[in-house]
C-alpha cells in the first residue's frame, strides 16, 4: 500500500480544484472543461480517495494527490477516452498495486485509443485490464498524460504543464498553491501586489526575480480569474 501524506499538504475545495484544472489546460489543443459538479461526481464514483465518497459537498476538501487524480481524469476525458476505459484503468491499477489513488501514483500514457502504464518494469494497457501490448507498434505514439514528478513514496509531488511552464505546484510548498517555478513565492502574492499598484519591475526587485517571471505569474492569475 502506498503511504499517505499529511492531509495538511495541499488543501483545495472542489470549485478551486476545477478552476485550477481549467486554467492549466488553456494551452492544450483541446482545453479541459471541468466544473465543481464534475469533481464531486468523480469523487462520488470512487475516482479519488475512497474515504471521500461519503463526505458532504459543503465539507469536502481534497488533497494535492486528489487534485492530480482529477486532472489526469479530466485530460483523459478531453482526449476522448471513455468512462469505461478510465474506470477499467483505475480499477486494474488499484488492484495491481494497492494504491488508493492510482491516477496520482502511476505514470500514464495515451496511444492508439488505449491507456497505458508501467507495472513491474513492463508497459501494459491498463484500459484493457493489464494486457501486454505490441510495444513496437505503440512506442512512437505514446503521449504522457500529465507533467508530474513522483516522490520516494510513489506519489506525485509536483505538477507542471510542460517543461517550460513557469509555474509549479508542490504539496509541501505553500500548501500546494501555484508558485513561481523554483521558488516558494505564490503567484497569488505577485498578483495581489500588482493589483495594489506595484509594477512588475518593482515586484521583481522585491523578490529578486526576473521581470519575465513576475509577468508570467500575473498572467497565470489572470487565467485563474477567467476560469472562475
Amino acid at each position: 500500500m502506498v503511504n499517505e501524506r499529511s492531509t495538511y499538504e495541499g488543501i483545495y475545495v472542489a470549485p478551486e480544484a476545477a478552476r485550477i484544472i481549467r486554467a492549466t489546460s488553456v494551452d492544450l489543443e483541446k482545453p479541459v472543461n471541468v466544473n465543481n459538479r464534475h469533481i464531486l461526481r468523480w469523487i462520488r464514483n470512487g475516482l479519488a480517495l475512497p474515504a471521500l465518497r461519503e463526505v458532504p459537498g459543503r465539507d469536502l476538501v481534497i488533497s494535492f494527490t486528489d487534485l492530480i487524480s482529477m486532472r489526469v481524469i479530466a485530460l483523459m476525458r478531453a482526449a476522448g477516452y471513455t468512462w469505461k476505459q478510465i474506470y477499467t484503468s483505475e480499477d486494474w491499477v488499484r488492484h495491481a498495486t494497492g494504491a488508493d489513488r492510482p491516477f496520482a501514483t502511476k505514470r500514464f500514457w495515451l496511444a492508439l485509443r488505449e491507456i497505458y502504464t508501467e507495472h513491474e518494469g513492463r508497459l501494459l494497457a491498463a484500459s484493457l485490464g493489464g494486457q501486454y501490448p505490441f510495444v513496437d507498434l505503440i512506442e512512437d505514439h505514446l503521449v504522457p498524460v500529465a507533467g508530474l514528478t513522483f516522490d520516494k513514496e510513489g506519489l506525485a509531488d509536483s505538477w507542471t504543464v510542460h517543461p517550460s511552464d513557469p509555474r509549479t505546484m508542490r504539496p509541501n510548498v505553500q500548501f500546494g498553491a501555484p508558485c513561481i517555478r523554483g521558488t516558494r513565492i505564490p503567484t497569488q502574492t505577485v498578483w495581489e501586489m500588482n493589483e495594489g499598484g506595484d509594477s512588475a519591475a518593482f515586484i521583481a526587485r522585491v523578490y529578486d526575480l526576473e521581470v519575465r517571471q513576475v509577468e508570467e505569474a500575473i498572467e497565470w492569475e489572470k487565467r485563474l480569474q477567467a476560469a472562475a
